[in-house]
């Protein structure tokens, strides 16, 4: 793939990551392995770095981080065993 193709599928994964505010929820929307975009990150410092705005952009218009895990999207706690 050429440099360029690879740019513009970065930039599409940033817009999503941003959009969404999870990078497998970006992964999923941009139609990339997160093993791919986990090594672009670890090899391209600068992609790195507009990963970490991405997710910071994506918690301030949300008002903080996105929920994760089950129940946590509706506010609820899910009770242990006992």
């Amino acid at each position: 793939m050429k440099d360029a193709a690879k740019a513009l599928k970065r930039d599409h994964f940033l817009d999503c990551l941003q959009r969404l505010g999870s990078a497998r929820a970006a992964c999923r929307a941009a139609k990339l392995p997160r093993s791919t975009l986990y090594k672009w990150r670890d090899a391209l410092p600068d992609f790195a770095e507009e990963w970490r705005e991405a997710l910071g952009a994506a918690e301030g218009t949300s008002g903080g981080p996105r929920p994760s895990g089950t129940g946590a999207a509706i506010g609820t706690r899910i009770p242990g065993p006992g």
